[in-house]
């Protein structure tokens, strides 16, 4: 069995709320930006990253881990990233147990509330938003 990517289960949960689907316009990746976007940059869209984490479940047997995930919201402008983050954070508040791409969700913490910035090597406004999410630590075999 191999071991669970927490990123791909929140990406395609978040893909699944049509708020944060049609906030992001669609645009909703992982681990990092596709390079063909740089040129339509900055505009909506969804970056679901791994941020570390294992310190609530590290230190156990059980077959879960606790894995911090940042999502960086893009806009076209600070309100629109900001819009982008809000839908985010709710639908994370929202998870309850599921499983998406055979990754099994227990449930996620939005641990920083959406924080807006402009990225100083691109010079494109984003939100973050970060948040503790209980996973399982492999996926079954199909």
């Amino acid at each position: 069995m191999p071991a669970a990517d927490p990123t791909l289960a929140i990406a395609a949960y978040l893909e699944s709320i049509e708020d944060v689907l049609e906030a992001a316009e669609g645009r909703i990746f992982r681990p990092e930006l596709p390079t063909a976007e740089d040129q339509h940059m900055p505009r909506a869209c969804v970056l679901v990253r791994p941020a570390g984490g294992g310190l609530l479940l590290g230190r156990t047997r059980l077959p879960f881990k606790d894995s911090r995930i940042d999502i960086v919201c893009y806009g076209s402008t600070r309100l629109e990233a900001s819009n982008v983050a809000r839908e985010v954070s709710l639908a994370l508040g929202e998870l309850r147990t599921s499983t998406w791409e055979g990754v099994a969700l227990r449930w996620a913490r939005v641990s920083g509330e959406p924080a807006d910035a402009i990225d100083p090597n691109t010079n494109w406004p984003f939100s973050l938003v970060s948040a503790q999410v209980m996973h399982a630590s492999r996926v079954p075999a199909s």
